[in-house]
């Protein structure tokens, strides 16, 4: 899998300073087809509320709960018997 963690202006004001903020987490399973790995139906996304991105420590809360379900899935493996 590969993860990615980006914040963005939804105002799309592009001026510097004070601006409001909305982050999104992204996991993409890197043994699907690369014709496929990046369509919505087969990414994990969440989506990380403003107005202001979270301090690291923050961060950390919405990142544990994906890595734990990694982790809860590692030993036994996953296994998809059928694909959508």
């Amino acid at each position: 899998f590969s993860m990615h963690v980006d914040f963005f202006n939804p105002n799309r004001v592009t001026q510097r300073g004070a601006h409001d903020s909305i982050g999104v987490i992204s996991c993409a399973n890197l043994a699907l087809d690369p014709s496929i790995r990046y369509l919505p139906e087969f990414m994990y996304m969440n989506i990380i509320p403003g107005p202001n991105e979270p301090t690291y420590d923050e961060l950390d809360h919405y990142i544990r709960p994906v890595i734990e379900q990694f982790v809860a899935t590692w030993k036994p493996g996953l296994k998809i018997s059928r694909t959508a």
